[in-house]
């Protein structure tokens, strides 16, 4: 397979934009805050759009928006979105506009600035617009206010890093075979005396997949191709969990054509046993 179809990883996806784990914090009561609210009274006469997805690209300092692989929304999100899945879009900043970044525990949040915002970040969207407004009236509307929840949707538990070529992908089954040829002490020990060739899984609301070939960029996973090297990145509650449990876990990242020295950062970062 030379890639994963567009329209095979649509019908994996269903019709309806599920909200990925953890994203939903982003628009929940914590104690103290209101998550992903506008600081001050709701504008009058107007509906709270809140669409959640993954940061497509680092805006940087300053930035005047930021691009979202939009995947999910509160109700009257969702009501526009129609059945869309997973599509990039672009939300513009005005001087108002508030950023936050939540803690590990969901409890609490910062304030924060574009510079904070990262490719592959998990982030709500607030834009307060018309109550019958179209999508377009919508996004022409500054964002009121940005949640970044990296933290509080991080999977608990040790992370498992597998480097590999792709062999093969099944959009529908929702799963990648891989060659390992590397990763770290965790992973290495799970795969102790079992075919260095083997079958990952991935999840259409909370698996995140990266491409680093022109700067680091969330997409689809349709941009995988046979023979690329990828970084799966699975975590797990025990540090020698069998191989065929973690098989069966959801990826949390996938990354695509990743740096090696990156890749070699990360798994000495990640070698240490409380990590």
């Amino acid at each position: 397979m030379k890639a994963f179809r567009v329209a095979a990883v649509t019908l994996a996806l269903g019709t309806s934009l599920a909200v990925a784990p953890g994203l939903a914090n982003a628009n929940k009561r914590h104690p103290g805050h209101t998550n992903a609210t506008p600081t001050g009274n709701a504008p009058a006469h107007t509906t709270k759009y809140v669409f959640r997805g993954i940061v497509v690209a680092t805006p940087g300092a300053g930035a005047t928006g930021v691009t979202v692989q939009v995947r999910s929304g509160n109700p009257a999100a969702l009501k526009l979105e129609g059945t869309t899945a997973w599509y990039n879009q672009t939300f513009a900043f005005a001087p108002t506009t508030q950023l936050f970044s939540w803690n590990t525990a969901g409890t609490s949040a910062t304030p924060a600035t574009s510079a904070n915002l990262l490719a592959g970040d998990p982030v709500a969207v607030t834009i307060w617009g018309a109550s019958k407004a179209s999508l377009a009236q919508v996004l022409a509307t500054p964002a009121s206010r940005v949640d970044d929840v990296l933290n509080s949707t991080k999977p608990a538990g040790r992370m498992f890093i597998f480097v590999g070529q792709v062999v093969a992908a099944d959009a529908t089954a929702q799963a990648v075979t891989v060659n390992v040829v590397g990763g770290n002490w965790r992973s290495m020990f799970a795969l102790r005396g079992q075919a260095t060739t083997q079958t990952f899984h991935w999840s259409a609301t909370s698996t995140v997949f990266l491409n680093h070939a022109k700067g680091t960029r969330a997409v689809t996973p349709a941009t995988i191709n046979t023979g690329d090297t990828v970084v799966i990145r699975i975590f797990s509650a025990d540090y020698n969990n069998e191989l065929s449990t973690l098989l069966n876990i959801p990826a949390w990242r996938i990354s695509n054509h990743m740096p090696a020295r990156l890749v070699q950062q990360e798994i000495r970062m990640h070698n240490q046993h409380k990590l």
